[in-house]
């Protein structure tokens, strides 16, 4: 029997069932149907919900004291941070733990000093003060960076003193950070750069960052690794770069599947600082000129005389003197003349980068070129088609002869591609780990739908049918006998002889004899009398079966007591 004719018979014995009997089946539907999603629902239904997320340890330790002494059932996640309890009970636990003053242990920013009474605050408290303004602001920046859960600040900042004219120290800075998974270096480098430009005078190298699990993230150490990381990743994505031009260049022509590419550069970031100064000779311009002027006369004159007696008298007259005399005239003159000479000085800085060298793998399917050439390809073919390959993945690079760049392509035969997951030997069972609850929860409802179903709608069924049963059984007894006893006989027996049928059906009126024809009115009993039968008949063999014995025990006992 195939589907179709099995849809049919069940059309047919629904159709044949009476009213009664199909409002019992549609009801019975119709409360598994909805039992099925109520047991649906409360198995998906979280027991629980999440009264406050991402709590320090102190806050719950005092919310958990809270919720026990007011008798409210709880469940809390160190890890998470968490409070959870009965969905029913959220509200009335918030309003409860907001009386106490829960949270309390959340940061605080500059609202701190709408808190603070100011008469009688001294310096040293208003130092405090703002320093865990600072940080508080700082921990809710640094929390809405993607990744971070929760973080902790600590400032170190130098003393003021009027005292001294310089602070001593320079300040430093320590983040505690929790997170989901592992945080990326550009969200290290990105928190350590915030906290460093929030706070005057601290340096980047003064900030160290701490995972949640003890792991240095940065420290001052990294300044001397800050250049090597920096190259390490420029070189990583300029490879990245170049391998995505040549496979935007050759992917259209292959196929994605048809090919393999591997770039390595070797970059130099060196950061060069070139100070130049020109003279030009040929443009002058006269600054300043100096004129000196010297012009002397010297005159010398030697006399001598006789030595004697007379030279020694007194009042004795001097000889005549006989001697030498020069005359020297000196004139000097110096002129300087200074001249400004064009000059032009040129500072070049360069901060980028330089490719010192590129190298370029590429590895094609050989049968896609085959494919490409057609089946009567030959090998100069093939190599030309590499050439142009070649051409192609040198141009999409910018690749050069004089720097030595080495573009490289081969064919080879690929293997058929097979995913990963085909390949682990645990495939069903990671599938079986992955959907085990859903699996669980569908053979639950399955269960209750079936328990529900033999439970409830078959002794519904029974109950429906024994009624009716009775019903019936008690329309068919004769006269004076109850529905209890006795087999079922068919109303008016006494009236049919042996063998004749019984001209109403139990439950019916007897059919009306009228006055006419004999001929037609014995025809309509008949046809009454047949469509009766078929009626007793479609209810059941047995029922019928005990119908017509009881119908032959009654016009039995008839004849005999006519016979008497």
């Amino acid at each position: 029997m195939n589907l179709t004719e099995r849809l049919l018979a069940v059309i047919n014995t629904l159709n044949a069932m009476e009213a009664r009997k199909k409002i019992a089946l549609g009801a019975g539907m119709l409360v598994t149907v909805i039992a099925v999603a109520v047991v649906g629902v409360a198995i998906n239904k979280p027991t629980t919900q999440s009264v406050y997320m991402n709590l320090s340890r102190e806050d719950l330790n005092s919310m958990s004291r809270v919720l026990s002494e007011n008798g409210i059932s709880f469940v809390t996640f160190p890890d998470k941070g968490s409070v959870e309890v009965a969905p029913r009970f959220v509200a009335q636990a918030r309003m409860l733990l907001a009386e106490h003053g829960l949270p309390s242990s959340q940061e605080s920013g500059y609202e701190l000093f709408d808190r603070m009474n100011t008469i009688g605050l001294t310096s040293f408290m208003q130092d405090v003060t703002n320093k865990r303004a600072i940080e508080g602001e700082l921990v809710r920046t640094i929390q809405m960076i993607s990744g971070v859960s929760s973080a902790r600040v600590h400032l170190v900042l130098p003393e003021k003193n009027v005292y001294r004219r310089n602070m001593t120290g320079a300040p430093t800075a320590s983040v505690v950070l929790k997170t989901f998974g592992t945080l990326p270096g550009k969200s290290i480098n990105a928190i350590r750069h915030m906290v460093a430009s929030s706070v005057p005078g601290l340096e980047i190298e003064n900030v160290t960052l701490v995972g949640a699990d003890g792991t240095l993230l940065a420290s001052s150490d990294d300044g001397s690794m800050a250049g090597t990381s920096k190259l390490v990743e420029l070189e990583r994505r300029f490879e990245q770069e170049a391998a995505g031009k040549i496979s935007a260049a050759i992917g259209a022509h292959l196929g994605g599947d048809n090919y393999r590419v591997s770039v390595t550069a070797k970059l130099n970031s060196d950061k060069k600082r070139t100070d130049e100064t020109v003279f030009d000779p040929e443009s002058r311009v006269e600054r300043s000129v100096q004129v000196v002027r010297e012009s002397g006369n010297t005159q010398n004159k030697e006399s001598s005389s006789s030595t004697s007696v007379d030279a020694n008298l007194p009042d004795a007259e001097s000889g005549v003197a006989t001697g030498q005399s020069s005359t020297e005239n000196k004139d000097r003159r110096e002129e300087l003349t200074n001249y400004e000479i064009n000059q032009k000085k040129i500072s070049v800085v360069s901060d980028g980068y330089s490719v010192e060298s590129l190298s370029v793998a590429l590895v094609v399917n050989k049968s896609r070129i085959a494919e490409l050439l057609g089946v009567d390809a030959t090998e100069e073919q093939m190599q030309a088609k590499v050439a142009e390959l070649e051409t192609i993945a040198r141009s999409a690079v910018s690749a050069s002869q004089e720097r030595g760049d080495n573009i490289t392509v081969t064919m080879v035969e690929f293997m058929d591609f097979v995913p990963a997951e085909a390949r682990q030997g645990g495939g069903i069972a990671a599938f079986l780990g992955l959907h085990a609850g859903a699996m669980i929860n569908a053979a639950g409802l399955i269960l209750a739908a079936i328990l529900f179903a033999l439970l409830g709608i078959r002794p519904l069924l029974a109950f429906l049918s024994r009624q009716s049963a009775a019903r019936q059984g008690g329309d068919m007894l004769p006269p004076g006998r109850g529905s209890a006893g006795g087999l079922p006989s068919v109303p008016g027996g006494g009236q049919v002889a042996s063998g004749s049928l019984p001209t109403a059906m139990p439950g019916q009126a007897a059919p009306q004899m009228r006055a006419g024809n004999p001929l037609e009115q014995s025809a309509n009993e008949e046809a009454q009398i047949r469509d009766q039968l078929e009626a007793i008949v479609s209810q059941g063999e047995e029922r019928a079966a005990m119908a017509i014995k009881q119908w032959l025990k009654d016009g039995q006992a008839q004849t005999g007591g006519s016979r008497a």
